[in-house]
């Protein structure tokens, strides 16, 4: 599996015996094994009711500081879309280049019935633009903007 940079897919899991990430069995945000949380991201002491802020029944978030936890894009978009300005801390090597793929972008339009205006494409806006910060090189960056564009203009 290639990541959004078109590199290995690095496992968003740090630590072998933390079972808790929602992560395959190898440490991947990886949808392999039928599941849906592709975006490796860290909570803070800022971002940690993530799970309160996207209408999740328990803010699991709060025990996850400080450590790697797999989300789904529903979830990291309406984040975005009611946190404004608390960034999450995302490892975009640990993202799989499959995040931009139309069908799994219009799956997450809406997440557990909530949904505020233009909310997946500012999420999908927030993500490209953490991990345009974190390439490495041009051929990572033009990587990521080619697949970010097609999904973009899917959506415009």
């Amino acid at each position: 599996m290639k990541n959004v940079f078109g590199a290995p897919l690095e496992p968003c899991r740090a630590n072998a015996d933390d079972a808790q990430g929602s992560w395959d069995s190898t440490g991947l945000c990886s949808e392999s094994t039928g599941g849906v949380h592709q975006i490796c991201v860290t909570f803070d002491e800022v971002t940690k009711n993530f799970a309160q802020q996207t209408f999740q029944p328990t803010n699991w978030s709060r025990q996850r500081v400080h450590q790697p936890h797999c989300v789904c894009l529903g979830a990291y978009a309406l984040y975005h879309a009611r946190a404004g300005n608390a960034p999450l801390t995302t490892n975009c090597r640990a993202i799989p280049e499959t995040v931009f793929d139309p069908s799994y972008v219009q799956h997450w339009a809406t997440w557990n019935s909530y949904q505020l205006p233009r909310q997946i494409v500012n999420g999908v806006d927030a993500l490209c633009r953490a991990c345009d910060q974190q390439a490495q090189t041009s051929e990572e960056r033009n990587y990521l903007r080619m697949h970010y564009q097609n999904i973009r203009k899917a959506y415009s």
